[in-house]
């Protein structure tokens, strides 16, 4: 499952670099989700009906997501459904009333500070996902989760094709070096292995690792391409990840936690 790493920008003003939903791919290499993540959201835009991102539930009310995903998107265009594998049926479904983009976020090639929360209509009763209590060093293991392409533009052409079913990648947390225009005070670069990573229509999306019960805390957000220059071919690279880690202060004031 190949997470892509170009993004198309939200409402099909694709920037360079920065990953969202518009044009398409998913996690490139991986395979098929082997167990229920039920934290896990996927955003909508109604009438088409087209997928728009990848989201996490960390409150009953809130969702975590990249500010590339959002920022150019009224909360009322947008719809979710929360907690099913399959991006077009079950799980719980819930509209969107307010949004935060994070104060410094910037929509630039660097999409600084790529976060946004997003409030639900009602509550959701299903498990969140916690955010991780501390930074990751290098060669910590991850797992990527997303319905993003599963092949680049230049592989498979430019229409999107998202797959229904989530997608997993098994990946680990790579050096600040690594990744070309990264700031490692609020971001995270993550590496694949064998040209897998992560894809358009992985935005938003989880970076995971497990805490020491074995449950999952969330380590990042999918924001952009790690790679000196602009590519449309997923896989190359490490891939930057906004990093919550770093702005929990900010999440938790904003939710009321």
């Amino acid at each position: 499952m190949r997470i892509g790493k170009l993004l198309a920008a939200a409402l099909g003003a694709v920037f360079a670099g920065v990953l969202t939903a518009g044009s398409a791919q998913a996690i490139v290499g991986g395979g098929p989700a082997d167990e229920a993540y039920p934290f896990m959201a996927s955003l909508q835009m109604p009438g088409e009906p087209r997928f728009h991102c990848g989201a996490t539930l960390i409150d009953e009310r809130w969702l975590l997501t990249a500010g590339h995903c959002v920022d150019s998107v009224e909360p009322g265009q947008l719809t979710v459904r929360i907690g099913s594998p399959d991006r077009t049926e079950g799980g719980e479904e819930r509209r969107i009333t307010e949004k935060v983009l994070h104060p410094q976020y910037k929509k630039e090639f660097l999409a600084q500070y790529d976060f946004a929360l997003l409030a639900l209509d009602r509550p959701v009763d299903l498990p969140t996902v916690a955010i991780a209590e501390s930074a990751q060093v290098a060669g910590k293991d991850t797992r990527l989760i997303g319905w993003g392409r599963e092949c680049s533009e230049l592989e498979c052409g430019e229409i999107p094709v998202f797959p229904r079913a989530l997608k997993q990648l098994d990946t680990e947390v790579g050096a600040d070096a690594e990744c070309a225009n990264t700031d490692g005070s609020v971001d995270l670069c993550v590496r694949g292995f064998g040209g897998e990573s992560m894809c358009q229509g992985d935005s938003g999306g989880p970076a995971l690792i497990r805490d020491s019960a074995g449950r999952w805390e969330q380590i990042g957000v999918v924001s952009r391409f790690g790679g000196a220059e602009p590519t449309d071919i997923c896989g190359g690279e490490p891939d930057i990840y906004a990093d919550p880690v770093a702005v929990r202060d900010w999440i938790d004031q904003q939710i009321g936690v």
